[in-house]
Order: structure tokens, then C-alpha cells, then sequence
């Protein structure tokens, strides 16, 4: 059995916020964004839950091959947020 496409798993997420840049699949399927300043990582089931304790974040962020996220924020500084969310 085909497995749903991405698209089609996002459209049950409930609204999450204003997000202003391209999301980004983690390496365990989840999808990862930057949303009202915070990074949230929404899961397959719908659910979203922040990642860190970061706010103020801008602009696109990067998913490593280890599942951290780089971001950058509002006071210049690009963060690292590991997949336990610890930044």
C-alpha cells in the first residue's frame, strides 16, 4: 500500500500560524517550520510542538542529516536546535 504524499499529509495539520518561509522534511518524515517566530515541527498524526525554546526566529532554516535544525534570529545569530530540542 502507497503511502500519502506529503501534500496530502499536510492538509490535515491544523493552522499553526504565519509562516513566511519554505518548511523542511527532518530526516524521520516530520516537517519542520518557522512559524510566528518559533520553530514548530509538525508530526504525521497533526499534532505541532515547538522545538526549543527559541523565539524571535527569521528566515529559512536548514535540517542536517542528524536531524538539528539551523535558524537564524532576530539578533543576527544563526542557532542550533538539536532534534531533542535542546539549543
Amino acid at each position: 500500500m502507497r503511502r500519502p504524499s506529503i501534500v496530502t499529509r499536510l492538509s490535515a495539520f491544523a493552522p499553526i500560524g504565519s509562516v513566511r518561509s519554505s518548511p523542511s522534511i527532518t530526516p524521520d518524515g516530520e516537517v519542520a517550520a518557522v512559524a510566528d517566530g518559533k520553530l514548530l515541527v509538525l508530526q504525521e498524526g497533526g499534532r505541532a510542538r515547538q522545538r526549543g525554546t527559541l523565539v524571535d526566529l527569521v528566515g529559512e532554516l536548514l535540517v542536517l542529516d542528524s536531524g538539528a535544525v539551523v535558524v537564524a534570529a532576530r539578533d543576527g545569530a544563526l542557532h542550533v536546535v538539536a532534534p531533542d530540542g535542546s539549543d
